[in-house]
């Protein structure tokens, strides 16, 4: 999938200041996939941008996803799937998922518009969806970027 100058400009900063404990799916190590159940292709849900290991431990802690716009649809469907998975692939290693933050960062609305209020609609289902079911999200961030 071809990414847009926004999400690349925006996927890059945030992954160089997670360095050295992140990997990025784009440019350095191929797909980030994550499974549910046996790791492979056929159980792939998703695909992460950017995924950060504790420096210590080597858990996986955090997968930061990143969009172009605040679409309720979209949005509920990464968390969905991001939350089922269990295990994540980084260069030929397998990391199992559990106690994640799953942050998403969008695209900023321009000035005066109306999709920042579409987040204090589905911000509420998500978080009772993730307390109330079984999976690997143990808090969600959903938040803007500056259009810049």
């Amino acid at each position: 999938m071809i990414e847009s100058f926004w999400h690349g400009k925006v996927r890059r900063r945030i992954y160089e200041m997670s360095k050295p404990n992140a990997f990025t799916s784009h440019d350095q190590i191929g797909n980030l996939n994550l499974f549910k159940g046996q790791t492979r292709i056929k159980n792939c849900l998703s695909e992460a941008d950017i995924v950060v290991l504790d420096p210590n431990s080597k858990k996986v802690v955090k997968i930061i996803e990143i969009e172009t716009a605040l679409n309720p649809k979209k949005i509920m469907g990464i968390v969905m799937a991001t939350h089922v998975c269990d295990s994540c692939r980084i260069k030929g290693v397998d990391y199992h998922l559990r106690d994640i933050e799953l942050e998403i960062i969008f695209r900023e609305a321009p000035s005066g518009s109306k999709k920042d209020l579409k987040l204090a609609v589905i911000k509420p289902i998500l978080d009772q969806f993730i307390k109330e079911s079984k999976g690997c999200i143990s808090k969600l961030k959903i938040r803007p970027h500056a259009r810049d």
